[in-house]
């Protein structure tokens, strides 16, 4: 904990209490009162450094003093570059290295350089880094060496907003392609063309950045001429549209209540993605709709209404709705459907039919309406697998990816056999 000078803002007094490692700020307000005008961010004079604060985290501590957790760092200016000057932005992190070593062509000539660009909208992003392998599913001595960083290219006229977008696209692209809602805490830099200097971006995520073990369970194939033809249309996707992770971990990565929690994030995902794509209601079936009216104008002209009539104010809505939603079963139907007519592979090698559909609906229903399962028996295992499979797929579907590499994308993340 350190104490820093900080530019008032409304009712703060000038000093506040910075804990870095934790990525929190400890601000003081005059008199005591709540802070007023607070703003994303707060500038600590003497350091030149910006902090930007999640206001809507802010905790009350004791006294006059509040707490607010960080979301980045960044210095204003910095050797002569002013941050707002910056056209580049440089990204690098473990989870890049892994990215790399999957997916991108390999190499016995370790000295080689790595790059490929692609260009998105209005900004130009490129891959650079030499060229590493796999040893025993490890980062070899050289993963140090390749020191594998993801450039962007903008102009210089972009908002801050905009810069943070980029830096989120490109954690989301690495999540999706590694199956991992966590990446190690990043470097993050923004520089100037043509110059050696620049100013390093912190990021802090308490949900997103820790340190993996490890880097891989299992073996994994060259993947590089499949993955370039897909790059473009996936961070088009991203930059755009935020990526939801929360079910992203293998089920041999957990155990015990983790994988039932895991189901429960898994489920909650596709069932927006199968709201999104198949809608909420089915189709209306006029004669149903006109009993229905019946139901109600039966209850309605009833002697007693009058008399129940403060009770009954929301049946109406209840009846014309019944009917109408698509079930939880008919969703997850349609969805394997969908999905498995383009990955005839998997489907067969896991013997993928109406009673494993049936066994997820199953699942489902113990967990939310009955609680906790003691214990997930292999078969229960099996079937989380494959709603995630589905959840990934339909995800897949949405970036615009020609479903033919459905099943080689599936492949690359969760394996066959």
């Amino acid at each position: 904990m350190e104490f820093i000078n900080i530019r008032p803002v409304g009712n703060l007094d000038a000093r506040a209490m910075l804990d870095v490692e934790k990525g929190e700020i400890y601000v003081c307000s005059i008199e005591g009162e709540p802070p007023v005008d607070i703003t994303d961010e707060i500038e600590s004079i003497n350091e030149n450094i910006v902090y930007g604060v999640n206001t809507l985290g802010e905790e009350y501590c004791n006294g006059t003093t509040w707490k607010y957790p960080i979301k980045y760092r960044y210095e204003k200016e910095s050797m002569g570059i002013r941050f707002e000057d910056c056209e580049i932005l440089e990204y690098s992190s473990r989870e890049l290295a892994e990215f790399m070593c999957k997916y991108m062509e390999k190499e016995e000539e370790i000295d080689e350089v790595y790059q490929d660009i692609y260009k998105i909208e209005d900004i130009e992003i490129e891959f650079y880094g030499h060229k590493v392998y796999i040893e025993q599913n490890q980062l070899n001595e050289y993963y140090k060496k390749s020191d594998p960083n993801i450039r962007i290219h903008f102009s210089k006229n972009k908002s801050f907003k905009d810069r943070c977008n980029y830096i989120r696209m490109i954690e989301d692209f690495l999540c999706f392609f590694n199956f991992s809602k966590k990446i190690a805490e990043p470097v993050i830099k923004f520089a100037v063309p043509d110059s050696d200097t620049f100013i390093i971006f912190n990021m802090y995520n308490k949900e997103k950045y820790y340190q993996k073990k490890a880097v891989w369970k299992r073996e994994f194939k060259d993947r590089y001429v499949s993955t370039r033809a897909v790059i473009p249309e996936i961070m088009q996707y991203l930059l755009k549209n935020p990526l939801d992770t929360s079910y992203y971990l293998h089920t041999f990565e957990v155990n015990g209540m983790e994988i039932q929690k895991l189901f429960s994030d898994t489920y909650f995902v596709f069932d927006k993605l199968a709201n999104k794509k198949y809608g909420k209601e089915t189709n209306v079936n006029e004669e149903f709709e006109k009993f229905k009216e019946y139901v109600w104008h039966i209850i309605q002209t009833s002697p007693e209404y009058e008399n129940v009539k403060e009770y009954v104010s929301n049946l109406r809505n209840k009846i014309m709705a019944h009917g109408r939603e698509t079930g939880h079963r008919a969703k997850l139907e349609k969805a394997a459907n969908d999905v498995f007519q383009f990955i005839p592979l998997r489907k067969k090698v896991y013997g993928i039919n109406s009673e494993a559909l049936r066994h997820i609906y199953t699942l489902r229903t113990e967990i939310v309406h009955k609680g906790a399962i003691i214990q997930f028996s292999n078969m229960d295992t099996r079937c989380l697998e494959i709603l995630q499979w589905i959840t990934y797929a339909l995800q897949i579907q949405q970036m615009q990816i020609e479903p033919k590499k459905w099943e080689e994308m599936l492949d690359y993340v969760f394996g066959v056999g």
